[in-house]
Parts: structure tokens; C-alpha cells; sequence
């Protein structure tokens, strides 16, 4: 798949999608009833769910890895004695059940049914005002991940731009600013790869990022003039934050893992840019901390996991990375981090 362009003017705005939708009475998702190829996560996916962005792939002769539908309500009104009542007070849920399938369920906007192999994502609308990006998001993000790692790929909380072809990956707790930091990538012309969700493969010479949605989730005050505010669609009701689609500055294909950067709190911000890499037996927590579906303990997973956290200590340096969040010394966080990538190349 061939990349799309980044933005090439500082502090240029980027161009969006048209999407005046900043209530939850907004337009409901009209799917298509063709079905349609593409690949994600470097998973060969059909699904009659609308991906703009995503290349569309030709059929394979040996059909698709993962089939992604929108299924009959009678598919989960047949679990409520196994699943229980649902219970909306609760922002996320999540049942294994007795054939080996999960069942997940977001707040009162989405509920989805993962097959026992895995090989079948079953989403259905809580309510008739969803919007396609939200379902996209949670859809492609949460619940495929979680299929995802038990098909033999595993998943990072984090964010992931790429510089020079090669994939610079920020980790952190929520808030810490990983979009935020993305977004003053996007502008200095260096293009997402991820965001939110951050797939990883090993290949023989490398640990290889795979691009996510062509997408940014972020809070009202971090969108600033790079993007229109009007064009945010909610990601849920729960949540103030908006999603923006990107038809211009994403990486759209795998590169190599180059470096990871563990954000560090706001809170403890120093007064300037600090990087400071993390050595010892801290790289491994740094990155068992931000490791998707952390509660899954099939011990062979447990071992892939293990092997490639392991790997990436020994292979891809991993730095602390704190910075002052002001608007002036952006351009110099994004200044040192092109700076540390540069440096790879050069060894």
C-alpha cells in the first residue's frame, strides 16, 4: 500500500473529511450491502463497514483472516442468561463465554461478539444515532486488538508517527498528550501512523509498526488551528473527546520500529525538553505498562508477549520523554525527537 501524502506547509491545516456532526442526533451508519477487502493490522479483513482510507485489497483466494459484520440482535439477546443484564452504569464490560467467544459491550452506544476462533467480529448499534467513525474507532481499536492477540499479533497503547520511514512510537497513560504531541508532528510535515492503537509484528530484520485508522481522538482544547473543530465527530457520549479523519498525512503502510518514547506526566514536567533512556529491568515495566488487553493470561500468549517485549529491550532503545505542555516549546520537542531518530541512521 502506498503512503499518503503528509502536510508539507508548517502549520498548514490539514485537510479533513467533511463531517458537520458535533451532537449524537447527528446521521445514524448507513451500510453499504456490498462487502469490501482491505487490511489492517496486517490482517486481511471483509466487511461491509464503510473504511475510508484504507486501500481496498482484492479478494483472496483463501478468503479473508477476519470477517467484520453487523450482527442480528438475536445473536446477543440469545446470551443475556450468559452475559447477565447489562448493566449501563458501567462504561466497558467484558464476558468470556462458555464456547471460548467474548462478549464486549462500550457504554450505551456499542456491543460486539468476538467467535471462538477469532475470526469472526460481530458489532451491533446500541442505539440508532451511533456514528460510523465512533464504531470505527472502538471496533478497530479495543475489540480488534484483543481478537488480534490472540491470532498472534499484540498491541500497544500508544501513538506512532513516522520519520524517514521509520516508525518513532509514543507510549503513556491516558492525558499524558501522545495525540496532542502527533498532531505537532503532523504539522512539521512527519505523518501519523497510529493512533490510539499501535499493532506490532516481528519480521526477520525488524519490529514492524502497523498503520491503524486514518484518525486522531482529541480534547476540544488540543485541536487548535490544525484542524476544524466543527469537523470532530464524539467518540462516544461518555467522553468529550473528538475524532478526526485524515485524508492527508497518514503513513499507510508497515515501517520498522525505531524508537519508543514513554511520555512522561504532566505533572512532573520539567522546566525544558528532557529525554532520558530507560535502561534494566525498567524498559521491560515501561512496556508491560502500556501492553493492550493486559488482562488476558493464556500462558502461550503470555510467552509471545514476553518474547517480544524482550526483544524490543534488546533491539529498540526506549526513552523517557517529558517536556513543559505549552505551545512554544512544541517545536523543539518535535526537534529533539527528529533529532533521536536521525540518530539511529546514523550508527
Amino acid at each position: 500500500m502506498k503512503s499518503r501524502a503528509p502536510a508539507k506547509d508548517r502549520g498548514a491545516r490539514l485537510v479533513c473529511e467533511p463531517s458537520p456532526v458535533m451532537n449524537l442526533a447527528a446521521e445514524p451508519i448507513k451500510l453499504p450491502a456490498t462487502e469490501n477487502y482491505y487490511e489492517l493490522g496486517g490482517i486481511p479483513i471483509c466487511t461491509t463497514l464503510p473504511m475510508p482510507g484504507i486501500v481496498r485489497s482484492a479478494a483472496l483466494n483463501g478468503g479473508p483472516l477476519m470477517n467484520v459484520r453487523e450482527g442480528p440482535a438475536a445473536a446477543y439477546d440469545a446470551l443475556v442468561e450468559e452475559i447477565g443484564e447489562r448493566d449501563l452504569s458501567k462504561i466497558y464490560q467484558m464476558v468470556g463465554l462458555r464456547d471460548g467467544g467474548t462478549y464486549i459491550r462500550w457504554h450505551t452506544e456499542f456491543e460486539f461478539l468476538i467467535s471462538p476462533d477469532r475470526h469472526t467480529i460481530l458489532f451491533r448499534r446500541l442505539h440508532g444515532n451511533t456514528l460510523e467513525p465512533a464504531l470505527r474507532s472502538f471496533l478497530f481499536g479495543h475489540v480488534f486488538s484483543r481478537a488480534l492477540s490472540d491470532l498472534g499479533a499484540e498491541a500497544l497503547h500508544g501513538t506512532a508517527a513516522a520519520v524517514g520511514g521509520c516508525a518513532a512510537a509514543f507510549l503513556g497513560n491516558c492525558g499524558h498528550g501522545k495525540s496532542t504531541l502527533a498532531t505537532w508532528l503532523l504539522r512539521s510535515g512527519l505523518p501519523l501512523l497510529t493512533d490510539d492503537v499501535l499493532v506490532l509484528r516481528e519480521d526477520k530484520d525488524a519490529v514492524l509498526a502497523y498503520p491503524g485508522l486514518p484518525q486522531i481522538k482529541l480534547l476540544p482544547d488540543s485541536v487548535d488551528d490544525l484542524f476544524d473543530l466543527s469537523h470532530g465527530v464524539p467518540i462516544c457520549s461518555c467522553s468529550p473527546k473528538l475524532i478526526f479523519q485524515l485524508t492527508s498525512g497518514h503513513y499507510a503502510h508497515p515501517a520498522p520500529l525505531r524508537r519508543i518514547f514513554v511520555l512522561g506526566s504532566p505533572d512532573d514536567a520539567p522546566s525544558d525538553v528532557k529525554l532520558e533512556p530507560i535502561q534494566g529491568h525498567s524498559t521491560i515495566v515501561a512496556l508491560v505498562s502500556n501492553v493492550f488487553n493486559d488482562d488476558t493470561v493464556d500462558p502461550e500468549r503470555q510467552r509471545r508477549l514476553f518474547a517480544l517485549l524482550v526483544r524490543l529491550t534488546k533491539t529498540v532503545p526506549v526513552i523517557k520523554l517529558n517536556y513543559p505542555r505549552r505551545r512554544d516549546v512544541m517545536p523543539q520537542v518535535v526537534s529533539r525527537i527528529v533529532e533521536e531518530m536521525g540518530r539511529e541512521a546514523r550508527q
